[in-house]
């Protein structure tokens, strides 16, 4: 609980004027409740201020966990990326679209 705490904190704090938040999630092998609960809670708070929220290189059990607690739903599937070099592509992309 406190890990999900802090990173709850330093992620409010941090990302105030951001346009786009990116969580890396290559080295997470596992995510539980908590972890669930903590992410969904950020990705609403962040997707309310008008934040878009991507995800890039999560293995098949924490995509499965995700999906099952409907945060691929609330993120949107398109702002799921297999590393951060296909993210920052798609972020290029849609930069140079009229």
């Amino acid at each position: 609980f406190g890990a999900a705490e802090t990173f709850e904190r330093a992620v409010a704090a941090r990302y105030v004027n951001a346009k786009t938040v990116i969580f890396r999630l290559r080295w997470v092998p596992f995510i539980d409740a908590t972890g669930l609960t903590t992410l969904e809670e950020i990705v609403a708070s962040l997707k309310s201020r008008g934040v878009r929220v991507m995800v890039t290189g999560a293995n098949e059990r924490v995509r499965a966990k995700l999906e099952k607690a409907g945060l691929v739903t609330l993120i949107g599937a398109e702002n799921f990326c297999i590393d951060l070099t296909a993210a920052l592509a798609a972020l290029q992309v849609e930069d140079i679209k009229p």
